[in-house]
């Protein structure tokens, strides 16, 4: 490669190490539809658990961000078929396509995935675009099955109807969570997080996400949006709902991530308890963490909680070299452990590892907890020992593999490349990761069987073998 090809690839790389940087450069125009057996910038994934394990599926929302189809799209994999071929693959021969079950074309530029059930395997996805700022609703039907259609005609290069989405008029919704069924309602809340505009804190805004649908019954005049509320943030990269007993709760706490970490705080992520009201449930005030003297964090890129709901581990970008640190080694970011006991979060310990990490993903077993932190920016997928509240670095997962070029000969590949989303998933005695390369828009798949990390590595991958933005894969 070129030396004026790599410092465009460089280019590239340094605008997508952020998701939360994106943004869209065009309008949704006619043109050709996105593949349906292939990922194309993939944001976020999920498991949804089927009504039997064999009917568990992996969603994906895939982003479209260079704009280079009509839409983006929404595609489950089926879980069964996935751990099958992944245990029988060869890495260095990778399957160009991937296993699907239902494909729907969707908006452009979407963000977090959420999954609300409505009974055993089938519910109810939501997810925002910020192409034209709205929020989404499609039906999982059971069994990888997805549904949009209605008595409209569907929205310009999707397949689906106008009532399935609800715009916001604000500024960049990226950030959704929703709630389980709360007291009083046959399902539970939907609330959306901004980016915002840099000059007013970001809206949270709270959805009744059955008024978001086409059913020949709906009334359009009923307004899905229930409240809007400012978050106290400049802008929010994630939502995370805990059930209670969550933070003392009795209805369960949202959790905000900031996209930018206000000056009076130490830790940017804040909490709402979720309030009976006379009409029903709202937020209630912010509350921030307990910092304990934090005073360098500045965004934060992700955030999963323990099992038992005791503690939260969060990834953050910090700030660059201090003077009186000069000549130390320095990371550009963090792993958080804090505690979520009592009524308020309180900061652990701060472990300073990556250069620009994403959500990470945690595995607990037989009394061990193992925390993977995807690296955007290096592609290298970082194992933390996270047992106790001090983290520690047990093994590395390196981005770089062979594969069998069509000449035959061995080349350098990718198997990781900007790592998004990571689930786990087990099966007869195996588990593997499953992990959405944004980079290279494929899914890679690590064997995290063994007991010790250091045998961790990647097994197979799915998709075409190319950058998305350049066509095939070339060798640096």
């Amino acid at each position: 490669m070129t030396s004026m090809g790599k410092r465009l690839r460089a280019a590239r790389l340094l605008g997508v190490v952020s998701l939360a940087g994106l943004t869209a450069c065009a309008e949704d125009l006619p043109g050709s539809s996105p593949p349906s057996d292939q990922l194309h910038f993939p944001v976020s994934m999920l498991l949804v658990p089927g009504a039997t394990p064999s009917d568990d599926h992996l969603v994906v929302c895939n982003g479209n961000f260079d704009q280079r189809y009509n839409a983006g799209s929404l595609m489950t994999l089926p879980l069964e078929t996935l751990f099958s071929q992944a245990l029988a693959a060869d890495i260095q021969n990778p399957s160009p396509t991937l296993p699907v079950s239902s494909f729907l074309r969707v908006r452009s530029l979407c963000g977090e995935l959420s999954f609300q059930a409505s009974a055993p395997g089938s519910g109810r996805l939501f997810f925002a675009s910020r192409l034209d700022r709205s929020v989404s609703m499609v039906r999982y039907q059971g069994v990888g099955v997805l549904g949009c259609s209605g008595a409209g005609a569907p929205l310009l290069g999707t397949d689906c109807t106008e009532g399935h989405s609800v715009g916001l008029e604000s500024s960049d919704p990226f950030a959704v969570a929703s709630t389980p069924p709360l007291p009083g309602l046959t399902e539970g809340l939907v609330v959306v997080g901004l980016f915002g505009d840099r000059t007013k804190a970001a809206e949270l805004v709270q959805l009744d996400g059955l008024r978001i649908d086409d059913r020949a019954d709906r009334d359009p005049t009923v307004d899905p949006v229930i409240t809007r509320s400012s978050s106290g943030l400049d802008g929010v990269s994630s939502l995370l709902y805990l059930p209670p007993p969550a933070l003392g709760s009795t209805q369960g706490v949202l959790l905000a991530a900031a996209l930018i970490a206000p000056a009076d705080r130490g830790v940017p992520i804040s909490s709402y308890r979720i309030v009976a009201t006379e009409d029903g449930f709202s937020l209630g005030a912010r509350r921030d963490a307990d910092s304990f003297g934090a005073r360098d964090l500045i965004a934060t890129r992700g955030m999963v909680p323990s099992a038992d709901l005791r503690r939260l581990y969060a990834t953050f970008r910090i700030e660059e070299s201090s003077p009186e640190r000069a000549g130390a080694i320095r990371f550009n970011a963090a792993v958080g452990v804090m505690s979520l006991e009592g009524s308020s979060m309180k900061l652990l310990s701060l472990f300073e590892v990556g250069e620009e990490l994403g959500p990470p993903a945690l595995l607990e077993r037989g009394g061990r907890r193992l925390l993977y932190v995807p690296d955007h920016r290096t592609g290298r997928l970082w194992v933390l020992d996270v047992t106790r509240d001090a983290p520690a670095v047990v093994s590395v997962v390196l981005p770089r593999g062979e594969r069998v070029a069509p000449e035959g000969a061995l080349v350098p590949s990718k198997l990781l490349a900007t790592p998004t989303a990571i689930v786990f998933a087990e099966r007869n005695g195996r588990t593997l990761g499953f992990i959405t390369n944004f980079g290279n828009s494929t899914l890679a798949v690590i064997d995290v069987t063994s007991e010790d990390p250091q045998e961790h590595a990647v097994i197979a991958r799915f998709g075409e073998d190319k950058d998305p933005t350049l066509g095939p894969e070339v060798a640096e």
